[in-house]
């Protein structure tokens, strides 16, 4: 079985991928970012110590950077899943909390 730790070490590569319909909050017609676990744990990095960025924003921030209109956020919640259990993973393994990610 693999860790959290595992799982952010091997993400799959991001997509783009047009809306056919409307979900939730997706409208059809608009290209979506399927971010990966990496794209995620990095951004989160580049937060600035003591400022917080809200998860849309941070899902903005991905669609801009990659020249989508929004990011996933279906994938965004597992990605950020995936990052906090394994900072948690890391924690619990003797890793400096100034080594970890910020959640």
């Amino acid at each position: 079985m693999q860790t959290w730790t595992d799982r952010l070490q091997n993400p799959t590569p991001p997509a783009l991928k047009r809306m056919a319909r409307d979900f939730g909050s997706l409208k059809q017609g608009e290209l979506v970012l399927i971010p990966n676990v990496r794209m995620v744990d990095d951004a989160i990095r580049t937060i600035p110590r003591g400022k917080a960025l809200s998860i849309l924003a941070l899902r903005q921030r991905l669609a801009k950077a990659m020249g989508a209109d929004v990011t996933c956020p279906v994938y965004m919640g597992y990605h950020l899943r995936t990052v906090t259990e394994a900072a948690l993973e890391a924690k619990s393994n003797g890793v400096p909390l100034r080594k970890l990610t910020p959640v």
